[in-house]
């Protein structure tokens, strides 16, 4: 069957409501979301489910592996490159946020572990799902 079910609602394993899917999401990122954090949340956007606030991503769209040499030295070799679902490449380039939170003077330069000293009061909720509704392209199959 290759119907796709719709996803109205996000649930724990017993069955507890987490988020209904009609919520909208946004995904904070600064200057130190890097690598596949800044995938997961242009995967997000991309696909319609979140819109990205913040500041721009650091941009390490490389995946690197060391391999040792006979003689002791290491050679590292990049064995992939990250790109969003709609094949942006992020190497160099970063995550441009859809709002940026450093303009707003509400975003700190880079967030605390565990804290998160923003104030999200400003945020347009409404205004940004109905953005993200309009202006989404959902990946390209």
């Amino acid at each position: 069957d290759n119907t796709k079910e719709t996803i109205t609602e996000y649930k724990t394993p017993r069955g507890k409501v987490i988020l209904p899917s009609s919520n909208p999401l946004v995904v904070w990122i600064d200057a130190n979301t890097a690598s596949a954090a800044e995938i997961f949340a242009s995967a997000l956007r991309d696909n319609c489910r979140a819109s990205i606030m913040g500041e721009r991503s650091f941009g390490k769209g490389l995946i690197q592996s060391a391999i040792t040499l006979d003689d002791g030295r290491k050679l590292v070799l990049t064995v992939a490159r990250y790109v969003t679902p709609n094949y942006n490449d992020i190497q160099g380039k970063g995550i441009v946020p859809d709002v940026d939170g450093a303009a707003t003077g509400s975003v700190p330069p880079s967030f605390m572990p565990n804290f998160i000293r923003s104030d999200t009061s400003y945020v347009k909720f409404d205004e940004l799902r109905e953005n993200l509704s309009k202006s989404c392209q959902p990946p390209r199959k």
